[in-house]
């Protein structure tokens, strides 16, 4: 039977360096148990069950061993992966302000082209049944001011996604930084 194949960085759930001695795992474990515990506001059955699965490899030299034979290379692999999940979180950060950056610039033309319609209509006005052009523009207004509004709920919306995932990769930052 071949030995069980390790994807975590058990060092890394429990928060501690290759060269902890064995008292030093125990009681990191039941510190953190405390904390991880899934009845705790802060707990997780998942989190919980990785630090299980965690200590139950480190606190035995013998399979510590065999762990540690292996561990720099999913040392390396997390690694990798967590900078290539950074660089796409960047990346879809960068192409929702591309995307905001877009709506506002088009925004922006819109209002120029409606400014530019508004003046053409005010000419009219002069001209021609200055009563029915005026109503005329009063409708357009309206329907041009509507969708001025929506455009700017909708960037607001983009605004406060961008916003989140700024705060969400803040905390994951936080949450690793603590973890380290």
């Amino acid at each position: 039977m071949a030995p069980p194949a390790h994807v975590d960085d058990y060092y890394d759930i429990l928060n501690i360096s290759n060269t902890a001695a064995a008292g030093e795992v125990i009681a990191i474990y039941r510190r953190l148990v405390k904390i991880r515990h899934p009845d705790k506001k802060r707990g997780s059955t998942d989190a919980f069950q990785q630090l299980g699965k965690a200590y139950e490899i480190l606190k035995d030299p013998v399979e510590r061993r065999a762990y540690d034979s292996v561990w720099p290379g999913i040392r390396d692999r997390l690694r990798t992966q967590h900078q290539s999940d950074l660089r796409q979180a960047e990346a879809a950060e960068a192409e929702t302000r591309r995307e905001a950056e877009a709506r506002a610039k088009n925004k922006e033309e819109d209002e120029a082209r409606r400014s530019r319609g508004a003046e053409a209509r005010a000419k009219d006005l002069e001209n021609a049944g200055r009563q029915k052009v005026l109503q005329s523009w009063r409708v357009s207004k309206a329907r041009y001011d509507k969708d001025i509004s929506d455009l700017h709920q909708h960037t607001t919306l983009l605004e406060k996604d961008l916003n989140q995932l700024e705060d969400q990769d803040n905390e994951d930052s936080r949450i690793e930084h603590d973890a380290n």
